[in-house]
């Protein structure tokens, strides 16, 4: 969008300056990309934003202008010239289509001639980066960027019996656009047509049968509103855009439309004789109702942070065009103005009043008290639980949450009757609802060792989401883990933090059997005697159709059910844990059966220090060997015993170690392995 200085200083009266003009403007929102000087003006090349339509023309910009410098703005009057016969009399028109079209107005000047124009009109023309064609063509590109309103005009006597007919094409049709470009229509489009055929792209371009020459002697001016969407639409198609489709596309200020067609035919009659046929053709409904917004000064306040008197916001208000339709002691209701299509609510007001005013004037500080909601327990808990993870040496992972539907009934951490399919699926292979986050977990994997990094060690909190037939998919929050280590060493990180995570519950595994893990290698994980997830090494099956050459271990925690066991409080650090007194420690290795569980004999040497100072029991070793039986298994652990306000002596450790020695022989006819 371009303008220039004297064009904004004959609509907005002010004592700014050509530098002022390009400072002040990028204050208020409206960007200046590039100034030219010449020596007759300057020339602003500004950026508009989509929102705001009424910049793109040179009195949106003045508007701007008047309210920062607390003027008035004056757009040129109406001079009301004696006008002929009416124009009903010379000319018709139809519009079929008015959900495209919501107003269309034709004014007619007769006798006129399409000269050059003066020298006044072609400079300014020329400052835009137009080129001027002829008077009539050259007043239709100044008032659309003066006002913002495409205008068009066409030789009335090469429309086929002398009318308009607004409607969409029809299949077929084809016409030759004023630029040269043959194009093909279609019924999507709407277009101007006369008796007979098309001769205008509504509102993007029109026809070279119809243009107007220096032949020309009756004149047409269409000045309309047209449907955004659809000119956009067309615009895309056809691989054409105008000066008139970036308006409209934007939108245009349809209660200024009559005062612009007036205006036209006021200069084309001025500076190419002729005369003007009376009246209007106007078709279209009734203007709507202006908008009407409240602004409270105390809301405001409370939103800048700072208080800017009423009546500064009221004349800022006034400038920009806004009525103030009622004032309360609390509160003013403002009539929004037609071209201000992105005005609706109080907080858009508000931003109004502040721009104008300065964001620079606004100080960075404010002392203000927020009032914020408490945190949410299940916050703190997923807080304590991502902290102990990476303590561990982990890495949070974020995946996507969608999958192949393989992989997700392969690996579904639910029983469920039928999978959560995508209607519009982003990728291929991503049609449906993960049933479990472990394959996108191993998928990042696979893509961290694609590009050379191992010993990736990955959690996610993440959902997962299935249909098990009820009205709605059911939905649960998981923690999905991933270890690049072997089963032991990850069993005994997971098992370390759910300890650190709720000590006072017991963490425990049992096999159990699950097609997506490798048989032998697939535990259940209870927590305080609640089964909340899974643990084990994923199958051949399903780390080959990720593209795995290793199998990784894995597993995944119901957060539904892990967050609703009873706590004592989240700590993230706590002094009190650090222990005063040394600790004496104590190593067995028992030669067991086979078959026996470490889960097992936890329990019993958990049951034989009852009442004992044991503070921790430690799995570290597991050994099959020449030293041990056949179908025996020799069994290393470390019990920790410290007491709480005293250093242990050795009487108080040895009965309590020979208590689990005992247990150990009657529970299991276990052994002390002697080397």
């Amino acid at each position: 969008m371009k303008v220039t200085y004297h064009w904004l200083k004959e609509l907005c009266p002010s004592t700014m300056s050509p530098d002022d003009v390009a400072a002040a403007l990028p204050r208020v929102g409206l960007g200046v990309e590039g100034v030219e000087r010449f020596d007759d003006d300057t020339v602003y090349e500004l950026e508009v934003t989509a929102n705001r339509a009424d910049w793109m023309s040179a009195f949106g910009v003045a508007r701007e202008l008047a309210a920062i410098s607390g003027v008035s703005t004056r757009l040129p009057g109406l001079k009301r010239p004696p006008e002929g016969a009416g124009v009903a009399s010379i000319t018709s028109v139809v519009v079929e289509n008015p959900d495209l079209c919501p107003l269309y107005i034709a004014r007619v000047v007769t006798g006129a001639k399409a000269c050059e124009s003066p020298a006044w009109l072609r400079r300014r023309i020329e400052l835009l980066g137009l080129r001027p064609v002829n008077a009539v063509v050259d007043i239709t590109n100044y008032l659309l960027y003066e006002t913002g309103q495409p205008l068009h005009a066409f030789d009335l006597d090469r429309l086929n019996e002398r009318r308009i007919v607004v409607r969409n094409a029809r299949p077929g049709e084809k016409m030759s656009l004023i630029n040269g470009k043959e194009v093909a229509l279609d019924p999507s489009m709407l277009v101007i047509a006369d008796a007979a055929k098309p001769v205008a792209i509504a509102g993007v371009m029109g026809g070279l049968a119809t243009e107007v020459t220096s032949s020309t002697k009756a004149i047409l001016i269409e000045c309309a509103a047209f449907n955004g969407v659809s000119i956009r639409k067309t615009s895309r198609k056809i691989g054409v855009s105008s000066d008139a489709s970036s308006r409209f596309e934007r939108g245009t200020d349809i209660a200024g439309a009559s005062y612009v067609a007036a205006r036209a035919v006021e200069m084309i009659r001025e500076i190419c004789g002729g005369e003007i046929a009376g009246g209007a053709i106007s078709v279209g409904s009734d203007l709507p109702e202006p908008r009407r917004v409240s602004l409270r000064p105390a809301r405001m306040e409370k939103l800048l942070g700072i208080r800017i008197d009423d009546q500064l916001a009221k004349k800022i208000l006034e400038n920009l065009g806004f009525a103030l339709a009622e004032s309360v002691p609390d509160s003013m209701s403002w009539l929004v103005p037609s071209w201000r299509k992105d005005v609706s609510r109080e907080v858009d007001l508000i931003e109004e009043v502040a721009r104008i005013y300065g964001y620079d004037k606004i100080p960075d500080r404010v002392s203000k008290n927020v009032h914020t909601d408490p945190i949410q327990p299940e916050y703190l808990k997923r807080a304590a639980l991502r902290e102990i993870l990476l303590r561990t040496g982990m890495s949070e992972a974020f995946c996507d949450p969608f999958i192949e539907p393989s992989l997700a009934s392969s690996f579904p951490s639910f029983p469920f009757k039928s999978l959560v399919e995508l209607r519009n699926p982003i990728r291929s292979d991503q049609g449906v609802m993960r049933t479990s986050s472990v394959p996108s977990l191993m998928k990042s994997l696979k893509g961290n060792r694609d590009r050379g990094l191992s010993k990736v060690n990955l959690f996610e909190f993440g959902r997962i989401c299935m249909d098990q037939g009820g009205p709605a998919p059911d939905e649960h929050q998981v923690l999905g883990l991933l270890w690049d280590l072997d089963f032991a060493a990850a069993k005994g990180m997971l098992e370390c933090a759910l300890h650190a995570y709720a000590p006072h519950l017991n963490v425990s595994m049992a096999p159990v059997a699950r097609k997506a893990l490798s048989a032998g290698h697939s535990l259940a994980i209870r927590l305080g005697g609640a089964e909340i997830g899974f643990f084990g090494t994923a199958s051949e099956d399903v780390a080959s159709a990720i593209g795995l050459k290793f199998l990784p271990v894995v597993a995944e925690v119901n957060l539904d059910l892990l967050y609703a066991l009873p706590d004592r409080g989240l700590r993230f650090f706590d002094n009190s844990r650090i222990p005063k007194f040394p600790s004496v420690d104590r190593d067995f290795a028992f030669v067991v059966n086979e078959s026996e569980t470490w889960a097992r004999v936890y329990e019993v040497i958990s049951g034989a220090s009852k009442g004992s100072p044991v503070e921790d029991i430690q799995f570290f070793d597991l050994y099959r060997g020449k030293q041990v039986p056949a179908g025996k298994k020799s069994i290393a652990l470390r019990v920790v015993f410290r007491a709480p306000d005293h250093t242990l002596t050795e009487d108080e450790v040895s009965p309590a170690s020979a208590a689990i020695v005992e247990a150990m022989t009657m529970h299991f006819g276990a052994s002390l392995r002697q080397s």
